[in-house]
C-alpha cells in the first residue's frame, strides 16, 4: 500500500504527535508498505535506514499563519499528482483519507466556554486559520475517517459536528513495548546513580512540553503536600520537557522542595528514566490522550492522571493507576504512592497490561482503517479550498 503521512514539522525535540508519526512510518515500512512522510522540516536522522521516503516542503512566510498557509497550499498541489492510496493527516489539511487530531479538534478547542481555553486562543490567527481548514477537511467529498484518541473525544466530536457517526472511530494509542519495559535492578540503579537519585527516593516523573496545560504546578503541589516532618520523606519530581522553568522553580521553592524537583529538559532517554522511577504524574487540565501514561505502565510504573486525559479510559482506577478529579485527589494518590507495598502491587498490575498496550496491535487497527478507505468509492481524490500558495522546493530522500 502507498501511504503518505502529513505533519507540519518532524524534528527534535519530539512531541507526542511527532514521535507517533515517526514510529508509525517506520512500522509500516517494516511491514512492506511504500511510506512517505511530508512535512515542512524533517530530521532525517530520525529515519536512518528505515526505508521511509522523506519529503520536505519549504514554506517560507512572514508569520506562522502565512507559513502554515503556504505549507497547506503546497500539500494541496502535491495531492493533485501523488499516487498515494491513503493520505493520513496529523494536522488539519484541506483533503485527506484519515485525520488524526492529536491535540484535539481545533473547532472544539476554539469554541467559547471550552473547559481549557485561554483568551489568547481566540486571537491566535494561526489557530483560527487551522479551524477553518479543519472544517473544510471534515466536509470534503472524501469524507475522511477521523481517528479519535478516546471515546470521550469521539462523543464530543459527534455532538459538535453535524456529520455521519460512522466518520468517527476511537483508536487508542499503543507503544513500543521493546523500548518501554521494566528495568533490571542493575539498570535501575545505574540510571538513578547518574541522576543523583538514591535507592530510597520515591521518584515521580512529569513528561511534557506544555507545562501549563499539563498542570505541572499541580504536580509540584502534590509532592509538596506530603509529610513535611522530614524533607527527604517527600517524593522527588523529575520534569522532562521544555517550558518556563523559572516560574515552576519558584513554586517548588515556596513549597520547600529545593533539591526535590529536577528540571531535566528535553531528553532522548525517556524509557530509561521512566523505568528507573516509581510513578508518573499527568494531572493535565486538558489532554486528548496522554501517551506517557501507557509508556509508564509498560515499564511497570504507576500513572496518576486527571479525568481530563483520554488515557484515563485505559487505566483501571486503584488497580494499575489512579484517575483523579481534583488537587485533593491528586495529593491523596501521591500519598498512597509513598507506600512501597502499594507501588509493588500496582506496578505488577501495570506489567500485566503490556501486551494489550503494544504498538503492533495499534498499527493493525490503523492498517484496517487504511484498507477500508482504499476500497471506499466515496473517496474521490479532490482537493478543496485555495491552492494559490507557492509550492516551494521539495526534497525527497530515502531514510
Amino acid at each position: 500500500m502507498r501511504i503518505e503521512l502529513v505533519i507540519f514539522r518532524l524534528n527534535r525535540p519530539l512531541g507526542g504527535a511527532e514521535r507517533y508519526t515517526r514510529d508509525l512510518a517506520i512500522e509500516f515500512a517494516r511491514r512492506g508498505h511504500d511510506v512517505s512522510v511530508v512535512a515542512q522540516e524533517i530530521d532525517h536522522d530520525l529515519f536512518d535506514g528505515a526505508g521511509v521516503q522523506l519529503v520536505e516542503i519549504e514554506s517560507h512566510g512572514w508569520g506562522r499563519t502565512h507559513r502554515l498557509h503556504r505549507f497547506l497550499s503546497a500539500v494541496d498541489e502535491r495531492q493533485k499528482r501523488t499516487d498515494a492510496e491513503v493520505v493520513h493527516a496529523m494536522l488539519p489539511i484541506r483533503s485527506a483519507d484519515v485525520y488524526q487530531p492529536h491535540a484535539g479538534f481545533e473547532a472544539i478547542a476554539m469554541r467559547p466556554g471550552h473547559r481549557w481555553k485561554r483568551w489568547t486562543s481566540r486571537i491566535n490567527l494561526k489557530r483560527r486559520y487551522a479551524e477553518i481548514v479543519e472544517a473544510t477537511m471534515l466536509t470534503d467529498v472524501r469524507q475522511p475517517k477521523v481517528m479519535c484518541l478516546s471515546d470521550r473525544t469521539r462523543e464530543e466530536a459527534k455532538r459538535y459536528f453535524a456529520l455521519d457517526d460512522r466518520q468517527f472511530v476511537t483508536v487508542q494509542h499503543g507503544i513500543d513495548t521493546e523500548r518501554f519495559r521494566p528495568a533490571t535492578v542493575a539498570e535501575r540503579q545505574a540510571t538513578r546513580r547518574v541522576l543523583g537519585w538514591s535507592p530510597e527516593d520515591v521518584v515521580m516523573m512529569f513528561i511534557g512540553h506544555d507545562f501549563e496545560r499539563k498542570n505541572l504546578a499541580g504536580a509540584i503541589r502534590a509532592c509538596g503536600a506530603q509529610s513535611r516532618s522530614d524533607h527527604d520523606e517527600r517524593p522527588m519530581l523529575a520534569v522532562v520537557g521544555a517550558g518556563r522553568v523559572r516560574k515552576y522553580s519558584a513554586i517548588a521553592e515556596r513549597l520547600g522542595l529545593i533539591g526535590r524537583v529536577q528540571f531535566l529538559g528535553s531528553r532522548e532517554d525517556v524509557p530509561q528514566l521512566l523505568a528507573a522511577s516509581d510513578g508518573l504524574l499527568l494531572p493535565s487540565h486538558d489532554e486528548p490522550y496522554g501517551l506517557t501514561a501507557i509508556e509508564a505502565m509498560a515499564c511497570g510504573v504507576v500513572p496518576i492522571v486527571s479525568r481530563a486525559c483520554g488515557v484515563s479510559e485505559v487505566i483501571v482506577h486503584e488497580t494499575d493507576g489512579w484517575v483523579v478529579g481534583s488537587q485533593t485527589d491528586l495529593n491523596a494518590a501521591v500519598a498512597r504512592m509513598m507506600k512501597a507495598d502499594v507501588r509493588t502491587r500496582m506496578g505488577k498490575a501495570c506489567e500485566l497490561r503490556r501486551e494489550g498496550l503494544s504498538f503492533a496491535r495499534h498499527v493493525d487497527r490503523v492498517e484496517e482503517i487504511y484498507r477500508s478507505r482504499r476500497g471506499d468509492p466515496a473517496r474521490a481524490r479532490v482537493s478543496r479550498g485555495s491552492t494559490d500558495g507557492s509550492l516551494g522546493s521539495t526534497n525527497a530522500s530515502r531514510g
